[in-house]
């Protein structure tokens, strides 16, 4: 199973809980998991504009 962690952490947050359930994840036999952080760049009036979640999202598709 394939487990793609997306997130934005403005302060820090954010990013330590998703390496946590990333890591927690990726224990579990038979699991790959992965993280993608979402810059403040990436984000336009509320929308990701960036192309990393689509390049993963190709490469984790079942």
């Amino acid at each position: 199973m394939n487990v793609a962690v997306v997130f934005h952490s403005a302060l820090g947050s954010t990013k330590q809980l998703a390496q946590a359930v990333a890591a927690g994840a990726a224990v579990q036999p038979g699991v790959d998991a992965i993280q993608i952080e979402i810059v403040g760049a990436d984000i336009v009036e509320g929308r990701y504009l960036g192309q990393r979640v689509a390049q993963v999202s190709k490469k984790f598709a079942v």
